[in-house]
């Protein structure tokens, strides 16, 4: 059997970085920008939160990622085949179960980066519970994977007639210009039996596992692009806010209306050049802005005396909250996808491919 292809070293030294500067640098600025920004990192934490599953001494509930699968729970446990592993998970058998079956196939078809599909060479008769799940997959054919297992038990010849009636019966479920990618192999922690394609099978499982360790290091760079652009709208929420805060003081005078004066600014601010001030500073573009109008509705929710500037913020032990997430964004979250390949530069070209040892010749200058 082949070895585990485990995920590089770089991929996973970010994996654990990614924590640290995501609640080092965003959890605690959440708490200057009041509820919009809570949001922003509320979803930020919750999306990129490790998905795993627990076995505690004492019961108790936890509410984890598979909590949509809750009102199906009672009838899954039923129908496990397993007693043992009702403690730990929750494996089913096959439509027949006294639970809607595609409709926890659609839960997980919607979270699943890659799908398998697992055929036996004596089991290759496509019947209605397999072409309706089929039909669930409609429009994620780039993600299917059929595997072909207990290569090994089958002859040369026989192996060769299995692998085209495969083919045969899914190529009605499959209406793709570019078939799936199949793996024949024997996937279990036994050898492969005597007078078989040990090679072949080996380079399958060995493959397999290469995908699998790519869709992590695609998703941890998904994961990584997703803080990076949260973190951006936090940045520019609270220089907005910084922004409305610094005109409103301004404004006032002794004898002024502090209403009315905050009202004339939210209702036009681009009469005082809020948000072009902000569109003037660096790594700020014009289609990271929020709409005007939304901070009508924020600002009538959150006081704007309740609010402090940024630049009192500061101290001289924490530093500034506005200059880490400056920080995280221009250069800790990019270093991140340096050190998992991510980010690697444009390699330089020799001068045997460019001749740059030639001196160029001018075609338009007459000899």
């Amino acid at each position: 059997m082949a070895s585990l292809v485990s995920p590089s070293t770089p991929m996973l030294q970010a994996f654990q970085s990614l924590p640290k500067i995501r609640i080092k640098r965003f959890k605690h600025h959440s708490r200057c920008l009041r509820d919009f920004a809570i949001w922003l990192i509320h979803l930020l934490l919750f999306s990129s939160s490790c998905k795993c599953s627990l076995h505690p001494a004492n019961d108790r509930s936890e509410t984890g990622p598979f909590v949509g699968l809750s009102p199906w729970s009672g009838a899954m446990a039923e129908w496990t085949p397993a007693p043992p592993f009702k403690d730990h998970q929750a494996l089913s058998p096959s439509s027949l179960a006294g639970y809607p079956f595609n409709d926890v196939c659609q839960w997980f078809i919607d979270r699943a980066d890659l799908i398998f599909v697992v055929f036996d060479p004596t089991k290759l008769d496509v019947g209605l519970e397999l072409e309706m799940l089929f039909r669930q997959l409609k429009g994620r054919e780039s993600q299917i994977r059929i595997i072909l297992n207990k290569a090994d038990s089958l002859a040369t010849q026989e192996l060769m007639r299995v692998y085209g009636a495969l083919f045969w019966s899914l190529a009605p479920l499959i209406n793709v210009t570019e078939p799936p990618r199949v793996y024949v192999s024997s996937f279990w922690p036994m050898e492969y039996q005597a007078e078989t394609h040990r090679d072949l099978f080996s380079k399958e499982e060995i493959s397999l596992l290469e995908d699998l360790n790519q869709v992590i290091e695609n998703r941890l760079e998904n994961k990584i692009a997703f803080i990076r652009q949260h973190a951006i709208r936090v940045r520019i929420h609270a220089l907005l806010v910084d922004r409305y805060l610094q005109t409103y003081k301004d404004k006032m005078t002794f004898f002024s209306d502090g209403e009315l004066v905050f009202r004339d600014i939210v209702e036009d601010p681009d009469k005082f050049y809020i948000f072009k001030t902000i569109l003037a500073k660096t790594n700020v573009s014009k289609f990271d802005l929020p709409n005007r109008e939304a901070y009508k509705d924020f600002f009538g929710v959150n006081p704007i005396h309740s609010f402090k500037l940024l630049a009192q913020q500061c101290s001289y032990m924490g530093g500034c909250f506005l200059e880490k997430i400056e920080r995280a964004i221009t250069h800790e979250l990019p270093d991140l996808l340096g050190s998992i390949g991510l980010g690697k530069k444009a390699s330089t070209l020799s001068c045997d491919t460019t001749g740059c040892g030639e001196t160029p010749k001018n075609r338009y200058k007459k000899h």
